[in-house]
């Protein structure tokens, strides 16, 4: 992104009073200064850049349920200080179709879910379409539903910095590409969504993604340290989807510290690499169920000491949890240099399945390995390896 000079600027549209006014240092933006429709409170602006030494705190009526907004000139957002909400529990949507960028030190505080999307639209759950760049929105009662992207380069978002939501919600990146970088996404007992989507609606929901059938993806790097964590004792899921999602030096992680289950991590995409000592890991302790793993790709790439894992973890007391099931469907699967699938539990817990299904070709290289193991009376889980019998091969 270009240089930005910092400033929030709104734009008039959801009260024509405010047009053209700047705030900038630490400054509270209130319902008046935007438009309520039933529990929903829509903002509108020309620029939207929080300076480090700026704060931007929201408030409104406390039966506020979302905080909708949207940025409407052709600049992208440069967060580099705070954003507050005042309104307990209010679920906080940020449209910019051009970038959104989360810089350094940059730091977010609310007590409800975080919607970041470069889309051009939203739609809410009464199919109402809320255009970002109209002069005239259609605003609704309803809460949003689906993020739309109406062309094939649609804005970036990236993350330089911690991101950490109160329990139980959720942090969802929705944009054309995404990079993390140096950075802690953290939601405890909730969800972690990160889509690079170009060109198609796509919908949130309780299990997975609801898309077009053929989409155009976007790529997503994880990369110097990142960690994405969902954690707590409920955990929630790792929900990612792109054309390549590459993790570099970087830990993907569901984990649980009560009797309860870890959750999922799903990973959807063209060319999924792991590499540089990455870890993609569900891990249970305290009798829960480690979560289960699913990658589906075309090319699935474990490199350079990373590894892929479903352990129950016994520190102090028994742990009679289950590992869960690691399922990789892809057209070619590739370890090399000392990469692993290790399921694992401990006492009386069941080691999970690990399952692999390729079109072409599973290789294993330079001291790569599969293992399911137990260390307790439970049993180690099946091993599943399927491929076409390369000629002059053996069929098991």
């Amino acid at each position: 992104m270009p240089n930005v000079f910092s400033k929030v600027i709104f734009d008039g549209t959801m009260n024509d009073t405010t047009k053209g006014t700047v705030f900038t240092g630490y400054f509270e933006i209130n319902a008046e200064h935007g438009r309520i429709i039933g529990d929903s409170l829509y903002h509108s602006f020309i620029q939207f850049n929080i300076d480090a030494n700026e704060r931007a705190t929201f408030t409104g009526p406390m039966h506020i349920k979302n905080i909708i907004i949207r940025v409407t000139g052709s600049e992208g957002s440069s967060i580099r200080g705070t954003i507050i909400s005042d309104i307990p529990q209010a679920n906080i949507y940020l449209l910019n179709p051009a970038d959104i960028i989360f810089e350094e030190n940059s730091r977010i505080d609310f007590t409800g879910a975080f919607y970041v999307s470069t889309a051009d639209y939203l739609k809410t759950e009464d199919n109402t379409i809320f255009e970002v760049n109209s002069s005239e929105p259609i605003l609704s009662t309803n809460a949003p539903k689906t993020f739309g992207f109406l062309n094939d380069n649609p804005g970036k978002i990236e993350t330089y910095t911690d991101c950490s939501i109160q329990t139980g919600k959720s942090i969802s990146f929705i944009g054309g590409e995404i990079l993390i970088k140096a950075s802690l996404l953290s939601a405890s007992e909730g969800r972690i969504s990160i889509v690079g989507i170009q060109y198609v609606e796509i919908s949130l929901n309780d299990s997975w993604f609801h898309y077009l059938e053929y989409t155009h993806r976007g790529k997503i790097l994880i990369t110097d340290n990142s960690e994405i964590h969902v954690s707590g004792e409920a955990s929630g899921g790792i929900y990612i989807m792109g054309s390549e999602f590459i993790v570099n030096n970087s830990i993907l992680e569901t984990s649980t510290e009560d009797s309860v289950n870890a959750g999922n991590i799903v990973i959807d995409a063209d060319l999924v690499v792991i590499s540089s000592g990455s870890i993609v890991f569900s891990d249970a302790t305290y009798g829960g169920d480690a979560g289960n793993i699913h990658i589906k790709a075309t090319q699935v790439n474990v490199i350079s000491s990373s590894s892929i894992e479903s352990s129950v973890i016994d520190y102090f007391d028994t742990n009679d949890g289950n590992a869960g099931l690691i399922f990789i469907d892809a057209i070619n699967v590739n370890f090399d240099s000392s990469s692993r699938i290790k399921n694992s539990t401990m006492d009386a817990g069941n080691s999970g399945h690990i399952i692999i299904n390729a079109e072409e070709n599973i290789t294993l290289n330079n001291e790569s390995y599969i293992v399911s193991i137990t260390q307790g009376s439970g049993d180690a889980g099946l091993i599943s390896l399927v491929a076409p019998v390369a000629p002059g091969g053996t069929s098991y």
